[in-house]
């Protein structure tokens, strides 16, 4: 839930300095908006590349073997012993 929370903050926050930025008018209006959907654009695309670059990180792929190497069949999480 703190991914949303700080998601939220810093997309109104961006939402703010482009307003302050580019103040009100009919003719700010889509330029506001394109600034603003072009920045949202940017973001989505290095958290793509980011998670690319993480998945050939050693530090990552480490701790992902050992992930994978602890979960055995044989045990049941708590959540499934309903």
């Amino acid at each position: 839930m703190l991914g949303n929370g700080l998601s939220g903050i810093v997309m109104n926050s961006l939402k703010i300095f482009i307003l302050l930025l580019l103040p009100g008018g009919d003719e700010n209006i889509f330029k506001n908006e394109l600034i603003f959907c072009l920045l949202a654009a940017l973001t989505l695309i290095l958290c793509a590349v980011g998670y690319s670059v993480l998945q050939k990180n050693e530090f990552y792929l480490y701790y992902q073997r050992q992930s994978e190497s602890s979960k055995d069949p044989k045990t049941k999480s708590i959540l499934e012993e309903d």
